[in-house]
């Protein structure tokens, strides 16, 4: 197959980034078994669409512009970090978001639609 591994993400704003990007920097010095990102692709996964060929990637970049139409920029509170499986051995680090507006869910769902 000739293609890309392929997600579907939000950026997140540089402030934001910075902010995470510290917080990663103490948790760095744990010395615990996660594979850290730069801070530049710090994102919020909306779908992971695995192995998408290239000859699709045009059709798919039109239906997600179709998909996410509409929707205003919008803010999201960081709760905390956590980490999976558990915060004892992470293998992910994440922030959680608030979200009571519904807007990254709603988001999402028009992205997997």
């Amino acid at each position: 197959m000739n293609g890309v591994r392929a997600f579907v993400a939000v950026k997140v704003s540089e402030d934001v980034r910075d902010a995470l990007w510290s917080i990663i920097g103490e948790l760095q010095g744990a010395r615990v078994d996660v594979r850290w990102v730069r801070s530049a692709n710090l994102h919020i996964t909306l779908k992971f669409l695995g192995n998408v060929e290239t000859a699709s990637i045009p059709a798919v970049e039109e239906a997600l512009r179709k998909g996410c139409a509409g929707f205003a920029p919008f803010s999201l509170p960081v709760r905390g970090i956590d980490a999976l499986p558990n915060p004892k051995y992470p293998r992910i680090v994440y922030a959680d978001l608030a979200d009571e507006r519904g807007s990254l869910q709603k988001l999402a769902e028009s992205v997997r639609a």
